[in-house]
This record gives C-alpha cells, structure tokens and sequence, in this order.
C-alpha cells in the first residue's frame, strides 16, 4: 500500500514537470501544426470528391510542411535553445521533485542506497504485468486485423479504382498509399494515447522505472538537491 502511495505523488510531479500546453509551443510549432491539420482535412475531402489536383496540393504543402519543420527542428541554435530552455529545467526540477519526494518524512527512501532504489524498481515491475490489461487481446486484434480488416480493404480499393483510367488509377492509388501512411501514422498515434487512456498506470510505471535508474546513474547529481 505504501509504494501505491508513493507511485500516485510520483505521478503529480511527472505531470506537473513535463506539461506542455498549446500556448508553451513555439510559433513556428503552432504554425506547422495547424498547417498539418487543416491540409490533412482538406487533402481528405478533396480526395473524396474526386478533386485529385486540389487534393496533391494539400499532400504537398503537409510533406513540406513536415521537411521544413524537420530542418528547423535540427538547426544547431534551435537544438541548443532546446536543451536549455525545455528540456534542461524540465529535467533538473523532475529529478529535484522526485528527490524531495523520496527523502519525504513520508517515505523516507535512502537515494544513496542501490538496494533500496532497487526493491522499487522491482515493485514498479511487478506493477506493469498486473496493469497489463491488453496482453490477453493482443492476438485476437492481430486476427481481426488480418482475417477482416485486411480483406476488406482489398475490396474497396478494387471498387474504388474500378472503371478508371491508367493516369487515374495511377492518381488515385497514389493518393491511397500518401493518405494510408498518415492514417497509420495516425492510427498508430491514437492507439498509443488511447492505450494510455484506458491503462495509464503502465506507462507512468515505466516511467517509474526508468526515473529510479537514472537516479542510481546520477546519484551524485541528485545529493545536489
């Protein structure tokens, strides 16, 4: 019951430290996101009412928009602007919380002690396989996936490229492969956050985990505070 106590205070300070909401976003960041968003949705509905031009345009403005974001992204100053204005503080005031948390005449854990750190690490484990909640429908979404999902979507490309020309089949199935990487990337993205919804304790117990050995790492970083 204690360390369930210790694990819901953890959980505040990760919260509290790693936030980050639309307004803390850089500009070019709220700027490339609402690009990647409304052209997303236009190239969709540009797809479906057959207007392919319109629909190239939209994929092509999203693929620049995501090269240009991507070389901002990786230029030296942004990198270094990075580090010390999100991730250093962000980083320094986790491990300064979570020092004061342990210490706490609360818990009262020894951070000097790897034995002690260690029976943590153990207890967040064990955490993980109780919180496991999907690890029994891992295989029944790999069917349906493949039995159902797949076949289906066979058919309705046939029908959707059907009584079209070369130049529109090569259109259109090359819009269906743009518009299905995104979707999966999408998809993908959504399933994460989704599993995190649904089962959050897994992945704040990982994050627990990983937290307890980067203070055994640094601890002398962490008698700093």
């Amino acid at each position: 019951m204690e360390f369930n106590y210790l694990f819901e205070k953890y959980q505040e300070i990760y919260k509290k430290n790693r936030r980050r909401s639309f307004k803390k976003l850089q500009v070019y960041e709220k700027i490339f996101l609402i690009l990647l968003i409304l052209n997303g949705l236009l190239a969709a509905i540009f797809a479906t009412l057959n207007m392919l031009m319109l629909a190239w345009i939209s994929v092509l403005v999203m693929l620049a928009a995501l090269v240009v974001l991507n070389i901002i992204r990786k230029n030296p100053k942004e990198k270094k602007r990075y580090l010390l204005e999100e991730l250093g503080p962000t980083v320094n005031n986790n491990m300064k919380d979570l020092v004061e948390l342990l210490s706490s005449e609360e818990f009262q854990v020894n951070i000097d002690s790897q034995e002690e750190l260690d029976r943590l690490i153990q207890y967040a484990k064990e955490g993980i396989d109780r919180y496991d909640y999907f690890k029994d429908g891992k295989t029944l979404f790999s069917v349906v996936g493949k039995y159902l999902l797949l076949p289906a979507t066979g058919i309705f490309i046939v029908e959707y490229l059907k009584d079209v020309n070369y130049i529109g089949i090569i259109n259109r199935a090359v819009i269906l492969i743009l518009a299905g990487c995104f979707i999966i990337f999408f998809v993908q993205t959504i399933t994460m956050d989704l599993v995190d919804i649904l089962n959050p304790e897994k992945k704040w117990l990982k994050y627990f985990i990983r937290d307890m050995e980067e203070l055994k790492v640094f601890s002398n970083k962490a008698k700093q505070f």
